[in-house]
């Protein structure tokens, strides 16, 4: 492959978007600006670029020293990523590992399909190796994304935030149909290696933007909720206040009028008015001394209160003491 090293270069690239979907399942907020966190995210491909011309540079290596060089400078940059969110060291080291252990599951199962199946089929001529190895790149970032984008959507379910049966739709339609044509024109006859490698190319930046497209919608209609929420707890609110402003004015009423029952009875008793102040005690308690007593235990303000709320229940019809 003629261009082996410039398509690891360009995929990587792309590699930033994938990472990015990846850090959102494991943090919520950012702690840094822009320019810092773009320049992180550049790191990582040239940080990855470096360690394979290195690779290149000094030739074969022991075993133990390639999976070191292989392993450790990608975590390290993944951490770097993971310093711009919010979040302990420890869960910016799960992150680093399990974004790695998630890229090279996938890798290791493409190679084995394409090993097993593909090359058993297709005859790959010379000048289109680097298309073929182009596709095996595009179809690892595009399944990456789609894992990214389910563990997204299961974290949202988790906060009790709705996904669109679209998005869900969407997350799983795209990726798989962006392989199916991007495999079908790595593997066309008839369109130059140049062609092959823009439209291989082009796929993966149209799934990602429909992507970033199905974003702004899920986030709009998230906030379409959320305020619809809002103003249903402000009805809520002001349906409270409005029954505690009319509990206020029934209570200042009722002192009211206390007020003026208390003043005509002091009124009474000042000018010794006995039997016309029993009459007025009678209007108010309804009549309740006229009454045939329900109760006679000798204890005055006892009796009282259980006549009257028996005279009451008896003219409701709730009780009847015949």
């Amino acid at each position: 492959m003629e261009h082996h090293f410039e398509i690891m270069f360009v995929t990587r690239l792309f590699l930033m978007l994938v990472t990015e979907r990846f850090m959102r399942v494991f943090f919520d907020k950012r702690r840094t600006g822009f320019p810092v966190i773009a320049l992180s995210y550049l790191a990582f491909p040239l940080g990855l670029t470096a360690v394979t011309a290195l690779f290149l540079f000094l030739g074969e290596l022991p075993a133990s020293l390639a999976i070191i060089l292989s392993v450790a400078p990608p975590v390290a940059l993944l951490y770097v990523i993971a310093l711009n969110y919010e979040g302990t060291w420890k869960k910016r080291l799960v992150a680093a590992f399990s974004i790695i252990a998630i890229g090279v599951a996938i890798n290791y199962a493409l190679a084995i399909v394409f090993g097993a199946y593909l090359r058993a089929i297709y005859e790959f001529a010379p000048r289109q190796s680097d298309v073929h190895f182009l596709f095996e790149m595009i179809a690892s970032l595009l399944l990456s994304l789609m894992v990214a984008l389910l563990l997204q959507n299961f974290k949202h379910i988790r906060k009790s935030t709705a996904v669109l049966p679209a998005v869900w739709v969407s997350v799983l339609a795209i990726p798989l149909a962006s392989i199916v044509v991007v495999f079908l024109v790595a593997f066309a006859d008839g369109i130059a290696a140049p062609a092959q490698i823009f439209i291989i190319c082009a796929m993966f930046g149209i799934s990602a933007f429909v992507f970033y497209l199905l974003d702004r919608i899920s986030a709009s209609h998230a906030a379409r909720m959320e305020a619809a929420l809002h103003e249903q707890e402000k009805n809520y609110y002001l349906e409270q206040c409005r029954m505690m402003q009319e509990s206020a004015e029934q209570t200042k009423a009722a002192r009211h009028d206390m007020a003026n029952h208390l003043a005509a009875i002091k009124g009474y008793v000042s000018e010794n008015k006995t039997a016309d102040l029993g009459g007025y005690l009678d209007s108010l308690l309804g009549g309740i001394s006229a009454a045939k007593p329900y109760s006679d235990t000798g204890n005055t303000a006892l009796d009282s209160i259980i006549n009257y709320k028996l005279k009451n229940a008896s003219q409701e019809n709730i009780v009847n003491y015949g």
